[in-house]
């Protein structure tokens, strides 16, 4: 990536333009795409979607999550999906915000000063 430009976003512009609005390379040994679409992007999404929801497995991060048990790191599985369901039922449904707002503004005013 870095011998691509100082600017990476006008160099993957000028690789869409040479080589189309999907272009497939490879950064070190893994592969990559990007598309300079929305249309494309959404469209690559749609078809793709399973092969992109797992996170990379790195031994580290396993060690510090606990088994990847948190909700950032767990793969995609139906323990993902219940844990999904369980914050947008339980922590960030409109009801529940409204309920924590007073708590958010003092916590807000006792971290800026």
């Amino acid at each position: 990536m870095h011998l691509m430009s100082p600017i990476p976003h006008q160099a993957f512009h000028k690789l869409s333009t040479r080589y189309g609005p999907l272009v497939y390379f490879f950064i070190i040994s893994k592969p990559c795409g990007f598309a300079s679409s929305p249309e494309i992007a959404k469209e690559f999404l749609k078809t793709n979607e399973t092969n992109f929801l797992n996170r990379p497995k790195v031994a580290n991060l396993h060690y510090l999550t606990y088994g990847s048990s948190d909700f950032a790191t767990v793969p995609y599985e139906p323990h993902w999906k219940f844990m999904k369901n369980l914050c947008m039922t339980e922590l960030l449904d409109g009801r529940i915000l409204d309920q924590l707002r007073p708590i958010r503004r003092e916590e807000t005013m006792s971290f800026c000063g």
